[in-house]
């Protein structure tokens, strides 16, 4: 039941993105959150997750909860990817010169196929059994729609990390 309500969730966001509400957030409290939210499960799978916050980041007009799905997202997929546990970083900065924030999610698990990394953010692109291929292609869209970008970085058998920048 709880995976056949993932995959009708992942089908309505996808189909129907709601509309977003822009509001000043701050980026590091979001990210908390969702660390908060994740914790006991993460642990159990003996996975850490390290967080190095810049602590000067300015707040920026966003919408909080479609920003804590791509985090959620993102920390899930990482978490797929390390079934016998691992580390997770994560890391915000601010770019002054960019006016622009820095998210990097990075994890130790076995990493994206070179093959494969051209499609993640497509729709219905999946290598998982039970995935619908939506979960990335959403994190995709939403970046985009708050004018920001994701790029994605990965070694086999070293690990992922995403970089996502969001304007001030």
């Amino acid at each position: 039941v709880q995976n056949a309500n993932k995959i009708i969730s992942d089908l309505l966001d996808f189909a129907k993105p709601k509309l977003l509400e822009f509001k000043r957030n701050d980026i590091n409290q979001l990210l908390e959150e969702i660390c908060r939210l994740i914790k006991i499960d993460f642990s159990k799978s003996r996975i850490r997750i390290l967080r190095r916050f810049d602590r000067n980041l300015p707040k920026i007009l966003c919408d909080k909860e479609s920003l804590k799905q791509v985090f959620f997202n993102l920390l899930m997929n990482s978490k797929q990817a390390m079934p016998n546990g691992g580390v997770i970083s994560i890391t915000t900065s601010y770019n002054l010169n960019g006016q622009a924030i820095n998210i990097v999610i990075r994890d130790t698990g076995k990493g994206i196929l070179k093959e494969h990394m051209l499609n993640i953010f497509n729709p219905y692109f999946t290598t998982k059994e039970q995935g619908t291929g939506l979960g990335l292609s959403i994190v995709h869209r939403i970046v985009t729609d708050h004018h920001g970008k994701i790029l994605p970085e990965s070694r086999e058998g070293k690990g992922t990390k995403m970089n996502i920048t969001l304007q001030v």
